[in-house]
């Protein structure tokens, strides 16, 4: 999305395709998720060597539904960003088109993407 988005401040002619929600894979349920979890488990060790730098800490506690919760309002911040450049958009904030719609049926969905194009191209 970001790429895309870079490119057609450029002036670039940029489409984006998703299945499912904005973001696709990394920001849904790989990259950052994977990340978010990463960073979480490291807290642990990190509390403990804190000690050996003057810190006073208590005695770490986790909490899974508490990350769970914190990692999906990350995701959907992530995702809210094309959300708010669509707002952007609409606002005159933004010097690119965004066209957004769901659907899934890919042939449907690509001839109305060339059908936008042309319409948009002349």
């Amino acid at each position: 999305m970001r790429a895309s988005r870079v490119s057609a401040s450029y002036g670039a002619k940029v489409g984006v395709a998703e299945s499912g929600r904005f973001g696709g894979t990394c920001v849904n349920v790989g990259c950052i998720p994977k990340k978010l979890f990463s960073y979480a488990a490291h807290w642990r060790e990190d509390f403990h060597l804190a000690a050996a730098y003057g810190w006073t800490v208590g005695e770490p506690k986790f909490d899974w539904q508490t990350l769970l919760r914190n990692k999906d309002k990350e995701i959907a911040r992530i995702s809210g960003v094309t959300r708010v450049a669509e707002a952007d958009k609409r606002d005159g904030k933004v010097g690119y088109e965004i066209e957004s719609e769901q659907g899934h049926d890919v042939r449907r969905d690509l001839a109305r993407v060339k059908t936008l194009l042309r319409q948009k191209n002349g």
